[in-house]
């Protein structure tokens, strides 16, 4: 029984379709799965323009801690632990 890591690229995150193969190609194995995403473009851009300032101004942690919280809770309804 082998394990399965398949990464699906964050731009199809939101793909229906893209959803619906990795269900179907997941469900060929009886061994672990792990699923690993790439980030999502604008997670990323908050990470890319975060970095930036970093090197302008220096950094506030609970300033890109709260825009990164906020990009999860305004796209899903559960807690993001």
């Amino acid at each position: 029984m082998s394990d399965r890591v398949i990464r699906l690229g964050g731009s199809h995150i939101g793909n229906p379709t893209s959803i619906q193969n990795l269900k179907e190609y997941s469900g060929k194995s009886k061994g672990r799965k792990f699923v690993v995403v790439s980030a999502i473009p604008e997670l990323l851009e908050v990470i890319n323009k975060s970095i930036a300032t970093v090197f302008l101004t220096g950094i506030n942690a609970d300033e890109l801690h709260a825009k990164i919280q906020s990009f999860f809770t305004d796209r899903i309804t559960e807690a993001v632990s």
